[in-house]
């Protein structure tokens, strides 16, 4: 009985300090640069050159709002698991929470850029709204 109720404290500390340092810090910030794949096209190019970036964009966006609610899911397993065995307890329990806050956030800013930004972005470049969407 000891040993499993210690593998348990074990697999979620460890499954705390592997979101911690997992390096998903990136993830809060709303306003990452494009990648170097993505550039923007001239002004004079066809118009199926701004059909492609603006849809890179789209897919960049839609990436990182998929890599956030990964995260996301991540922390509130970790948090489950960890008020469900009730370890560990007192300030070890801070990281943790703080990690799972930290998820929320980034994912709610990677949707806002998503949902927000880069449409209002897009249409002041003069891009059609069906450029943004999933292909």
């Amino acid at each position: 009985m000891a040993n499993r109720f210690h593998l348990r404290f074990n697999v979620c500390l460890c499954s705390a300090l592997l979101l911690i340092s997992a390096g998903h810090t990136g993830l809060g910030r709303a306003e990452e640069p494009v990648p170097a794949a993505i550039t923007a096209p001239e002004a004079d190019a066809p118009q199926i050159k701004h059909f492609e970036y603006w849809g890179a964009r789209a897919d960049a966006a839609r990436t990182r709002v998929s890599d956030a609610q990964a995260r996301v899911d991540e922390a509130d397993t970790t948090v489950r698991r960890m008020r469900r065995n009730n370890h560990p307890r007192g300030e070890a329990r801070r990281p943790i929470l703080q990690e799972q806050e930290q998820a929320r956030a980034a994912l709610e800013a990677a949707t806002y850029t998503l949902e927000v930004e880069l449409p209002a972005e897009a249409r002041r470049a003069g891009a059609q709204r069906h450029w943004l969407s999933e292909r």
